[in-house]
């Protein structure tokens, strides 16, 4: 395997992905020549990062290639001694696809072939710089049971905060995309703190704060903006219309779970005060 500088951060099922590169690798070693090679590889992509797997075997056509990926297609090798079922390649593109990412292969008659794996790139990438060990230490982790519901429309990030959350083992996390749902679900569901993105495509999320704060059932519940919008009139404005904190994006993980610690430590004791 070729050496990656630094990290490369993908949203993805682990369990699915390494089961499809497994596939990928399987496929290099089973139609590789005698004493050939493979190779592994990670580079940023089109649309996130890519994981290439090059060997040196026979190679393909190009009017193969169309067909590497359809169930039960062994282009010919059901006639050779290597053993298979035609389905892994087209396992891997489902579980892959269903991931929001893509596979493909470039291949050329005895060159060889490389197939590669694409998926999302993850913002946790850009936390790394931000994260101070130590930084945050003074905070006690969260322990008990929670509620927490996000209000935020783009996918992407909702994933990430859903993986930053998977730290604290007895949190709930319930996602509305849109400013209506959100108010719908806090009235409903009556979370333990809400995350509020401020750009919806509905309802601004100032309003959102605005309603959800006139409102008896659920003005007593904290709520910590999450934005990238990082002008201080902005950051002024929702924290007197009553956000207890206001975080920037991307966001530091260290920092957010030590918001949201703090925040439920204080609602859980005046629940039981």
């Amino acid at each position: 395997m070729e050496p990656c500088s630094g990290s490369a951060w993908v949203l993805a099922d682990r369990r699915r992905f390494a089961q499809a590169l497994l596939n990928l690798l399987s496929n290099a070693v089973k139609y590789n020549r005698d004493q050939g090679r493979v190779w592994i590889r990670t580079r940023m992509g089109l649309s996130g990062w890519r994981v290439e797997v090059q060997d040196q075997g026979p190679g393909l056509s190009e009017q193969q290639i169309p067909l590497l990926f359809r169930p039960f297609e062994r282009l010919g090798a059901e006639r050779s001694t290597t053993e298979g079922t035609g389905l892994g390649l087209a396992l891997a593109r489902t579980l892959i696809e269903a991931m929001n990412g893509r596979i493909g292969a470039e291949c050329g008659l005895d060159q060889g072939c490389t197939f590669w794996i694409e998926l999302p790139s993850s913002p946790v990438l850009a936390l790394g710089p931000s994260i101070r060990p130590g930084s945050y230490q003074g905070v006690k982790p969260w322990m008990g049971e929670g509620t927490i519901l996000q209000i935020e429309d783009n996918p992407t990030n909702s994933q990430l905060v859903e993986l930053i959350l998977s730290q604290r083992a007895g949190l709930t996390l319930i996602n509305a995309a849109s400013g209506a749902a959100g108010l719908d679900l806090a009235s409903r569901c009556l979370p333990s703190l809400i995350l509020l993105d401020v750009q919806l495509p509905d309802i601004d999320g100032h309003e959102v704060l605005h309603r959800l704060k006139a409102d008896s059932i659920t003005a007593s519940i904290p709520v910590i903006v999450l934005s990238a919008d990082a002008t201080a009139p902005t950051i002024e404005r929702l924290r007197a219309a009553g956000a207890v904190a206001y975080l920037t994006k991307p966001l530091d993980m260290h920092r957010l779970l030590a918001v949201i610690d703090t925040y439920l430590h204080s609602t859980m004791a005046n629940t039981h005060g």
